[in-house]
């Protein structure tokens, strides 16, 4: 896993971005979530291996927990900088315009 999650942030830290608001979403915001993800995914394998035969005491399971709150938060603060990426122009080219009166 940490090889994939090397080769990601690598193309994400390795391209040229339009504006300094795209380079801080995909260098601060994308990239650091996705490694907590991956240390997260680590945790709650140290925490409950797949081989664990008995019930696990109720702290290892709220700290398991806890991780999987972490990495499911994370999952969507990577779609959110990912999001902020794009609309700051680093791949799209189009400006994009909101009408404020829509309902």
């Amino acid at each position: 896993m940490h090889r994939q999650f090397a080769e990601l942030r690598d193309r994400f830290l390795g391209r040229k971005y339009q504006t300094e608001r795209g380079h801080e979403f995909a260098y601060h915001g994308f990239s650091r979530r996705l490694g907590t993800m991956v240390r997260a995914v680590h945790v709650v394998f140290e925490k409950l291996p797949p081989e664990l035969d008995e019930i696990p005491e109720k702290d290892t399971v709220v700290d398991a927990t806890l991780t999987i709150q972490a990495f499911v938060m994370n999952a969507l603060g990577c779609l959110d900088n990912l999001a902020g990426v794009v609309i700051e122009g680093a791949l799209l080219t189009k400006t994009i315009s909101v009408d404020a009166n829509r309902s």
